[in-house]
């Protein structure tokens, strides 16, 4: 597979072939609002009631931290439904307004 590593920047439109289709959605922000973005490594591993849990109330890099870690670990419990190695990778943006 690692000769086909290109592949995202293929769907992305990196080599010129094709033409990226992009989704954009509006939506409000008030201060002290977070987005999270992670990847599949993440979301695969964890329910959205985990990850909640594992960033409620935490600081902005503590709650990215924490996430990324609770993913890993539940990655390496194969005895698990949801377990599955993949790269983890979360940015949260907290909104200051």
């Amino acid at each position: 597979m690692f000769d086909q590593r290109q592949t995202i920047n293929s769907w992305l439109g990196g080599d010129g072939r094709h033409r990226p289709s992009v989704s954009i959605t509006d939506f409000a922000l008030e201060p002290g609002d977070r987005v999270l973005m992670t990847s599949d490594g993440i979301h695969d591993n964890l329910t959205s009631a985990e990850i909640e849990e594992a960033i409620e109330g935490a600081a902005t890099d503590v709650a990215v931290h924490d996430l990324i870690i609770e993913a890993r670990d539940r990655s390496r419990d194969l005895g698990h439904d949801r377990s599955k190695p993949d790269d983890m990778t979360a940015v949260m943006l907290t909104y200051e307004g």
